[in-house]
């Protein structure tokens, strides 16, 4: 099987959003083990946050990655997949340091740019 521009392109951004979920995975261990806090929240604000980050990260991560790499997949080509794949690692990262900075304009721009992402590259793949 040869590997096209496109399903590379796919790959790689999909590695990078995978190591975002990782690294907000560690941010809330890291808190938790420095404040002692082993489960829940603790009422601790920071961790409450960092947890956040992180569970909508997961939650939301899968629903970009399935559809970028059927994309790449089916050879839409590198430089859309490049641009929905960077779109992607960019609305996560907006979500994640709004939720954890507590800068709603953030967070809510990161959150309108994946549900477009989500529901216009599922359409794509539907339709494309």
């Amino acid at each position: 099987m040869t590997i096209t521009d496109s399903f590379r392109q796919a790959a790689i951004f999909s590695a990078l959003l995978v190591l975002l979920v990782t690294g907000l995975g560690l941010l809330v261990s890291a808190i938790r083990l420095r404040r002692g806090i082993y489960m829940g929240d603790g009422g601790d604000k920071p961790l409450a946050r960092a947890i956040r980050a992180h569970g909508n990260a997961a939650e939301h991560v899968p629903f970009l990655l399935v559809p970028l790499l059927l994309l790449g997949l089916l050879d839409a080509g590198a430089t859309l997949v490049t641009a929905l794949g960077g779109a992607s690692v960019v609305a996560r990262c907006l979500h994640a340091g709004g939720r954890l900075g507590s800068k709603r304009l953030f967070s809510t721009s990161g959150a309108t740019i994946t549900y477009i992402l989500e529901g216009g590259m599922a359409l794509w793949v539907m339709w494309g």
